[in-house]
C-alpha cells in the first residue's frame, strides 16, 4: 500500500519524507498467510486509489499520522503484506506501507479540480485485489478514529467470511494499451435529475438504486457510443462488483445457496480468457454510499474526495459529492468513444 500526505504550496513536488510504516504489533502466526475470497480472486490486477482534499493548509505533525497509522494496521495486517506470485495470497510479514510527505509549490487547485479552496490532500493508492473502494473508507475512517482515541471493532476482512476456492486460473493484469488514447471525464448527476430517472423507470423497476440508475445510463450511453463508431453492435458486459449479491447470500444464513452460488462463479471463471478476450467489458465500481466524508483527522472533514487516477478503458466509478445529495461519476473510454457520449 501507498499512502501520502501532500501540501498544495509549489508547482514543483518536494518530498520531505519518506518512510516504511509497519504494523505496531507483529501479526500472529496464524494470520501470516491470507487467502483471498473469490471475489477478489476474481478482480483483475489493477491498483485502487482514492484522494481526499481538505481545507487546510497545514498538516499536524505527521511522526503522529505514522504513530496511528502503524497502530491502525495491526487490524488491517494484509494491508502491510505482500501479495505473492499466485495472486491468491497475501504474505501478511508486516513488511510495511510506503508513507510519504510532499509539497507542491505555485498550483492553483481552481485550475484543476472543482473544489479549488482546498489545501491539503491525503491519497491512498493499494492493490484492488487486496482492498476495494468500501474497505479502504473503513480503513480511513479506522485511521482518523484511532488518531482521536477512539477504539472501533476489528474490520470484516471479506476472505474470512467468503470462501477461498481453487479457480484453476489466475485473471491477467491490466495491461494498458498506450497506442489507444483513454480520457476520463467527470460527470454530476443532480437529485433532480436522479429524480426524473426514477420516474422514468417507475412502473418497470422496484425501487432502483441511485447507483443502479445512473450505471444503467451510463452504459446506454457507452453502448451507443460504440455503434456509432464501429458501425455495429459488438458483445459487450458490464461487470457490477459483485459485493452486494454476496453480502445478501451471506446474511440470509442460507449456507446452500452460499455454496452453490460459489460454485456457479467457479465455473464462469473458466470461461474468464474469452470473456475478456473476445467482449467489450465495461467495469462499475458504485462507492457512493462509502463514508469518505467522515474522514476527519483533526482538520475537519474532505471538501472533496475523488479518485487520481483511471487509466483503465471502460471504467466508470461512482462517488457521493460533499453535499450528498448528487453523484459524481468518473467515466474512462477510449477518446474516440467519449466524444460521441
Amino acid at each position: 500500500m501507498y499512502t501520502a500526505c501532500r501540501k498544495y504550496m509549489a508547482s514543483s513536488m518536494e518530498i520531505i519524507s519518506k518512510e516504511i510504516i509497519k504494523p505496531s504489533s507483529p501479526t500472529p502466526n496464524n494470520l501470516k498467510t491470507f487467502k483471498l475470497s473469490l471475489l477478489d480472486q476474481l478482480t483483475l490486477h489493477s491498483h485502487t486509489a482514492i484522494l481526499l482534499l481538505y481545507k487546510s493548509q497545514h498538516i499536524n505533525n505527521s511522526d503522529i499520522l505514522n504513530f496511528f497509522l502503524s497502530k491502525t494496521l495491526t487490524k488491517y495486517y494484509p494491508f502491510a503484506g505482500r501479495l505473492e506470485k499466485d495472486g491468491i495470497t497475501v504474505d501478511c510479514g508486516d513488511h510495511g506501507v510506503v508513507f510519504v510527505e510532499a509539497k507542491i509549490l505555485g498550483c492553483r487547485l481552481s485550475e484543476f479540480h472543482a473544489y479549488p479552496r482546498c489545501g491539503m490532500e491525503v491519497t491512498i493508492d493499494i492493490s484492488h485485489k487486496v482492498v476495494d473502494g468500501c474497505m479502504m473508507a473503513a480503513f480511513l475512517n479506522d485511521w482518523a478514529a484511532t488518531a482521536h482515541g477512539e477504539v472501533r471493532p476489528p474490520p470484516m476482512i471479506l476472505a474470512a467470511s467468503i470462501p477461498s476456492l481453487d479457480l484453476g486460473y489466475m485473471m491477467p493484469d491490466i495491461v494498458i494499451n498506450k497506442a489507444k488514447t483513454c480520457v476520463t471525464k467527470r460527470f454530476v448527476f443532480g437529485a433532480q435529475k436522479i429524480g426524473l430517472l426514477k420516474q422514468s423507470v417507475s412502473g418497470f423497476v422496484e425501487t432502483p438504486t441511485k447507483g443502479e440508475l445512473i450505471t444503467t445510463v451510463l452504459y446506454r450511453c457507452v453502448v451507443t457510443s460504440s455503434m456509432e463508431k464501429m458501425g455495429c453492435f459488438t458483445n459487450s458486459n458490464l461487470i457490477e462488483l459483485l459485493k452486494k449479491e454476496m453480502k445478501e447470500l451471506h446474511d440470509g444464513g442460507d449456507g446452500q445457496n452460499l455454496h452453490d452460488w460459489l460454485l456457479s462463479v467457479r465455473e464462469s471463471a473458466k470461461n474468464a480468457k474469452e470473456l475478456f478476450g473476445h467482449v467489450n467489458v465495461y467495469r462499475c465500481s458504485d462507492v457512493h454510499n462509502a463514508p469518505y466524508y467522515q474522514t476527519n483527522f483533526g482538520w475537519g472533514t474532505p471538501r472533496w474526495v475523488t479518485v487520481p487516477y483511471l487509466l483503465v478503458r471502460n471504467m466508470f466509478i461512482l462517488l457521493n459529492t460533499p453535499d450528498g445529495d448528487e453523484i459524481e461519476a468518473m467515466v474512462t473510454l477510449e477518446e474516440g468513444h467519449m466524444k460521441l457520449c
